[in-house]
């Protein structure tokens, strides 16, 4: 994604990107880009905070990111709730990952459907028949 989307930039002749660099605010008005966008990286929450609510859920501390499920580490228990805000791919992807390694799979999320992001790509109800089929429990509006 990161490749496509820098591929993407470059072919842009009013954009430039400038990486590895810290620049102080002179550097940046000196500059003289009438507009800025400064792009820190992100990372995700491990203390259960959820975007809904800005809340720390009851019980997250020990939550594992998708970064420690994809570097190998797992849950301590047979029973697994993924905790799915985004409503795109990566909770469904960690969710089948786990099913399909024996764990019971609960996928939690806010919206009114698992993935809502992929009925815009037209793959929602393909990957929801999926999980349902790998055997992930779904719950929704939650």
């Amino acid at each position: 994604i990161t490749d496509w989307r820098r591929s993407q930039i470059d072919q842009l002749d009013n954009v430039t990107v400038i990486t590895g660099r810290r620049l102080s605010t002179a550097d940046v008005l000196g500059y003289g880009a009438d507009i800025v966008i400064v792009a820190t990286g992100s990372r995700w929450s491990d203390d259960g905070t959820q975007p809904g609510s800005r809340r720390i859920i009851t019980g997250g501390s020990g939550s594992l990111t998708p970064e420690r499920i994809m570097a190998g580490e797992r849950p301590r228990g047979q029973r697994v709730a993924v905790y799915d805000c985004d409503g795109y791919y990566v909770g469904p992807g960690i969710a089948e990952l786990l099913a399909n390694e024996g764990y019971e799979v609960h996928l939690v999320t806010p919206h009114t459907v698992v993935s809502p992001m992929s009925d815009g790509t037209l793959e929602g109800p393909m990957l929801r028949q999926h999980l349902h089929d790998v055997g992930v429990t779904m719950h929704t509006g939650v």
